[in-house]
């Protein structure tokens, strides 16, 4: 099993993403921060072990999705970019990236997603 996490997103990622970068730049950067801490404070931490509490501000949304936010910098809006951990090839895939007036069709998406993707080997389906 490799020790690192690798990065992958979905096809709607890049989209969503350059969307928001657009609107927020300042937001988007904080998210890609924010990422970029979870990767190596958190998965890629050797003294933490499996089953590690998450940070504050990654919520948990269902079926395996977790939502990062961007923080409380400044005076932007409530942005999240929204990612699933592939635990069997240590890969973090980007799914999509909104803000809260897309909230519930992004973490929709994501739902979607995670269950098109479990069917393709049918590793895993409908998880809550």
């Amino acid at each position: 099993m490799p020790d690192t996490w690798g990065i992958r997103h979905s096809d709607d990622f890049e989209r969503s993403f350059r969307r928001l970068r657009k609107r927020w730049p300042g937001g988007a950067d904080a998210l890609l921060a924010r990422l970029q801490n979870f990767l190596e404070r958190w998965l890629n931490n050797p003294q933490l072990s499996a089953g590690f509490h998450l940070p504050g501000w990654i919520h948990p949304e269902g079926r395996g999705v977790l939502a990062v936010d961007q923080g409380t910098k400044g005076n932007l809006p409530a942005l999240r970019l929204y990612l699933w951990l592939d635990h069997r090839d240590h890969l973090i895939w980007l799914l999509c990236a909104g803000d809260k007036r897309t909230q519930y069709a992004d973490i929709a998406y994501c739902h979607d997603w995670v269950n098109r993707f479990g069917s393709r080997d049918g590793s895993f389906g409908d998880q809550s």
